[in-house]
């Protein structure tokens, strides 16, 4: 009997020492759940910011590469058109050097002779009233007092001062110009030059004409070549009409040059010819 007693608290000890066991160890189970929840609470925000960080890292890196690759692109277009524009501006240089060079030699047909320095125009001179200007070009290239300037369809001027690198020119307007010139239809001969009454008409004479004389309106005046100074039969204009001179006998032609100052942006100087005085 108390062997069975014995036996029976020392199985009621242990079903309780179990089931103390289990409900500790459930405990302990529910315990491991409730801190995993718990770390999982704060891991799972802190997972989600860093693939949000990892993502907009990956997109901003993208991005970045692609504004890099546009820049290159947007560099590479713009060194393209540098480029375009200089063989552009080629273009157009030798379209004009080609466009003198075809005037120089129109002008080198009608006599062989003649050596030209083309010139351009840089500066209008504002003081004087018959249309003097300054070329970027002087006796460096050959150029000497007094050598006839003229575009392809005619006389302009003359050289009055020369620099190094700058000529001025004095225009056939001017009472300072003066050249021995031909109507090449009658024959007759006179001195061309200008006066302020005949500019302002944008027009010349040919003065000291003989009284009796056979020019026209119409014909064409030249220069003579008379003197060494200017070459001969370069053209000079067209007459318009012919007057009586108020102070003596003689005559004189109104002219109406072949050139027009407001036009002009390059000449040709005439640096050398056949018959010029040395």
């Amino acid at each position: 009997m108390k062997r069975l007693l014995k036996n029976e608290f020392f199985g009621l000890t242990l079903s309780i020492f179990l089931i103390f066991l289990g409900v500790w160890l459930l405990n302990i189970a529910s315990a491991g759940k409730l801190i995993g929840s718990v770390i999982n609470s704060f891991v799972a925000p802190l997972q989600a910011i860093t693939n949000k960080v990892e993502s907009v890292a990956a997109e901003s890196l993208k991005k970045k590469r692609s504004e890099e690759s546009y820049k290159d692109e947007i560099n590479q277009l713009r060194d393209e058109l540098r480029k375009l524009r200089t063989l552009t501006a080629d273009y157009y240089d030798v379209k004009r050097e080609n466009a003198q060079f075809l005037k120089f030699y129109n002008l080198k047909k009608q006599d062989k002779s003649l050596e030209f320095v083309i010139a351009a125009v840089v500066s209008k001179s504002p003081g004087d009233l018959f249309g003097s200007f300054t070329i970027n070009k002087g006796y460096n290239t050959g150029i000497a007092k007094n050598a006839i300037v003229m575009t392809e369809s005619g006389i302009v001027g003359r050289i009055a001062d020369v620099t190094a690198e700058s000529s001025k020119v004095v225009t056939i307007f001017s009472p300072d110009f003066k050249a021995s010139a031909l109507d090449v239809v009658s024959g007759d001969l006179g001195i061309a030059s200008g006066n302020f009454k005949l500019f302002k008409d944008n027009l010349l004479g040919i003065f000291y004409l003989p009284s009796q004389n056979n020019i026209k309106a119409g014909d064409v005046v030249a220069t003579t070549g008379m003197g060494g100074i200017f070459p001969k039969n370069l053209p000079i204009g067209k007459v318009r009409e012919l007057k009586q001179d108020d102070f003596d006998s003689s005559c004189y032609a109104i002219v109406e040059p072949f050139i027009n100052l407001r036009d002009i942006s390059e000449v040709f100087v005439v640096t050398d010819f056949a018959g010029k005085e040395r």
